[in-house]
């Protein structure tokens, strides 16, 4: 590891008693610019990597924010570690989409980003822009961005060679590309002649046992949700339910949804979407988006047998990003999903770049603005008697924090921050005693360590290091495992010096068995997939 810069050193020094945010080293690591390696690099692996863990995670995010305002708005780059043989290898590239083909071409961002406007020069400018997203919408053709920067899923396209293949997506249906996970390479935009309407969707499909992928599109405006089944291979989607939007002229904004093999629960949120704003660059409570609490929770639960039938509900208002898993009670009576849980949609303006890399701070250093707080809550909603009534507010799900073995322990648990709630795979849609998540050790601006919850006691273990900033958790599970946290935890990570590295948690002991530090630098990381050799 390169030593700590002495602007980095001095700023930990001076954070000791009242910061435990990323250091200004990382934090110019983590929004950065990645320089491509499309050549697998060997990779220093410190401590003993397990004989078992032979594969590649492959995890999608930002790589160039030079020009962007928001954590969602870099272009999409694809960081690859591969392990075997207790050695590792690191990689990445860019996702080749037209968007980023146009930024190298041009040096400016020509279409819109999630908060990022495109650079024009002038009135001149200004109005033909205008122009161009009124024709879009008049011809249901808008030109939205084709970064795909948000997540990957597995596909199994047909003439692959028997290779497995993945797809990189963010939440425009453009933003869809087959990837070779061999070698990181762009191999098509996925287009779509199936007749299914949308001008959005999510990057957060979710598999089912078939291996179909199940999302949504969204159609706006006068429009709605059109839930979907996808099939793996030939990437067709068929509509399997249509829930009108709650405001035709103002779609809610949801980035993802939960579901069972039965079942679709759709969670829409009060934050809606602004045309005015999109188009014109009005002001909005929240980016473009307009927060309205008083409207409160809509929730849907779509059946996926194909009635198309749906039972909604209310329910007190919150925000989230990200489901953690759904399931049904033993007797089927109740449908519940756990997530991570905002009381308001701060964090979006938490995000924006500005605070990330120059943290405000107080004369005596401290932070004056630290990232908004979540728990990992369970929504529980009824599958009998009638739809329509207003459901029970979220319950916590973490009552106790224990002591860290390494680091700084959280005086909360979680340290009030929870993000990326992940599983066991061979979980999701049952039951499940054990999550893992992204949290915080405080006072921060950004999540800064990795916990293990147990929901049978209510209780979460953190791993921390103080100075850097670690990404999604992604467990993988050892050959022949029978218990639910037999495997490990991988997630991504820039440390206080500003270097890139992989940490490999045993998940059983929730204690760091290695790390593979990479010898070039990756900016911040969204979500992440375990491809097994």
């Amino acid at each position: 590891m390169a030593a700590v810069s002495g602007v980095a050193a001095a700023e930990a020094s001076a954070d000791k008693a009242v910061c435990n945010a990323p250091t200004e080293v990382a934090r110019k690591a983590l929004f950065g610019v990645a320089q491509e390696q499309p050549v697998e690099v060997e990779a220093e692996v410190r401590g003993e990597l397990p004989a078992w863990l032979a594969g590649s995670l492959v995890v999608n995010g930002g790589g160039d924010y030079s020009h962007m305002n928001h954590m969602f708005d870099g272009y999409g780059l694809l960081a690859k570690v591969r392990l075997g043989g207790g050695r590792a290898w690191g990689s990445q590239r860019y996702v080749d989409s037209k968007v980023y083909r146009a930024y190298k071409r041009e040096g400016r961002v020509v279409v819109r980003e999630f908060a990022t406007r495109p650079e024009v020069s002038g009135l001149f400018g200004e109005l033909k822009e205008l122009l161009s997203q009124l024709a879009g919408l008049i011809s249901k053709n808008p030109s939205f961005t084709d970064n795909a920067s948000v997540s990957l899923q597995p596909v199994r396209r047909a003439g692959a060679g028997g290779g497995p293949l993945l797809m990189a997506m963010s939440e425009t249906p453009p933003a869809s590309y087959i990837i070779n996970p061999a070698d990181l390479t762009t191999m098509e935009q996925v287009t779509y002649d199936d007749g299914l309407p949308g001008d959005l969707t999510t990057a957060h499909p979710s598999i089912l046992p078939d291996g179909s992928l199940l999302n949504f599109t969204r159609s706006l405006p006068f429009g709605g949700f059109h839930v979907y089944r996808q099939d793996p291979a030939t990437l067709r989607r068929t509509q399997l339910a249509f829930v009108p939007d709650r405001r035709p002229l103002s779609p809610a904004w949801l980035h993802d949804f939960a579901a069972t093999e039965q079942y679709a629960v759709l969670l829409e949120q009060p934050l809606y979407m602004s045309l005015a704003s999109l188009l014109l660059g009005s002001p909005a409570s929240h980016l473009f988006m307009d927060w309205a609490p008083q409207d409160e929770m809509r929730v849907h639960v779509v059946a996926l047998d194909g009635s198309g039938e749906v039972r909604s509900f209310t329910c007190p208002t919150f925000f989230y990003f990200h489901v953690g898993n759904a399931f049904e009670s033993e007797d089927g009576s109740t449908l519940h999903v756990d997530l991570a849980a905002y009381d308001d949609p701060q964090i979006l303006k938490d995000l924006m770049l500005q605070p990330l890399l120059q943290p405000a701070r107080g004369a005596d250093g401290a932070l004056q603005q630290q990232v908004s707080r979540s728990w990992y809550k369970r929504l529980s909603i009824p599958l009998r008697g009638e739809a329509g009534g207003r459901l029970q507010a979220p319950q916590q799900l973490v009552s106790q924090q224990q002591p860290s073995a390494t680091g700084l322990t959280p005086q909360e648990p979680l340290g009030s921050f929870c993000e990326f709630p992940a599983i066991n795979p061979a979980a999701r849609g049952q039951a499940y005693r054990y999550a893992y998540c992204l949290s915080a050790v405080r006072p921060t601006n950004i999540g800064n360590a990795l916990s293990k919850i147990d929901l049978q006691q209510g209780a979460a273990q953190t791993w921390h290091e103080r100075g850097g900033a670690v990404g999604e958790p992604v467990f993988v599970a050892r050959p022949g495992a029978s218990a639910e946290d037999d495997g490990v935890v991988l997630a991504p990570g820039v440390d206080a010096a500003g270097g890139t590295f992989v940490l490999v948690m045993d998940a059983a002991s929730w204690t760091e068995l290695a790390r593979v530090q990479l010898p070039f630098t990756t900016p911040n990381r969204f979500h992440g997939i375990w491809v097994p050799e």
